[in-house]
């Protein structure tokens, strides 16, 4: 078997390009997260039976309070945004952007639990899409 020769030039213009790559280059991954998720199980929330004491229990403080013509809605929502990008410059020669990718995952759960003016559950909305959170 015969490998081919290098000359001694190669090799060293060869590590510099490597390292000229890794230097122009940036690689990002964010997670983040705003509101809390679900404490409780809002299937254990009964409309017509279930109190704002009884949520409360359940679930925590709302992140939001909305104040409706029929009463009260408590808001809850916890937001999951993840995200990934790669770029390489050229910072020393033409000081452009060679090539620059970026994937971003914004999911939220939403929860809004509808009382009317004696405090009791007539409705609940909920949404769950933080599950289907594809993995970077």
């Amino acid at each position: 078997m015969h490998l081919p020769n290098r000359t001694p030039i190669q090799t060293p213009a060869l590590v510099l390009l490597a390292l000229l790559v890794q230097l122009c280059s940036g690689c990002t991954i964010t997670r983040l997260y705003g509101g809390a998720q679900f404490r409780g199980d809002p299937a254990e929330i009964r409309e017509g039976q279930s109190t704002r004491s009884d949520v409360l229990k359940l679930l925590g403080p709302p992140d939001a309070i909305e104040h409706q013509v029929w009463g009260d809605a408590f808001v809850y929502r916890y937001r999951q945004i993840n995200s990934a990008s790669i770029t390489i410059d050229d910072f020393f020669f033409t000081g452009q952007t060679i090539f620059s990718f970026e994937r971003t995952f914004d999911n939220s759960d939403t929860l809004i639990v509808l009382f009317d003016f004696d405090g009791i559950v007539n409705g609940i909305a909920a949404d769950r899409d933080t599950d289907e959170m594809p993995l970077l």
